[in-house]
């Protein structure tokens, strides 16, 4: 099984999904590992900076499941 970040890596490099959406998906990850570690405001900011990104990053990966799976 790949890590987690090696999926989107991959995806990028089969053109599955273009590169913005999976920088983003790698940002996403990183702001999840962060919420064991930091409730600050900072942290706060960052992760609602990624909020309207993510359901149009969401439907492309759907989409790209639809059509390559």
């Amino acid at each position: 099984m790949l890590p987690y970040k090696e999926v989107f890596r991959r995806a990028a490099l089969f053109d599955l999904l273009p590169l913005p959406v999976v920088e983003r998906w790698l940002a996403y990850r990183d702001v999840r590992n962060e919420t064991a570690h930091d409730y600050g405001a900072a942290y706060a900011n960052r992760t609602l900076a990624l909020l309207p990104d993510f359901i149009p990053d969401a439907d492309a990966v759907h989409q790209a499941l639809l059509v390559n799976g």
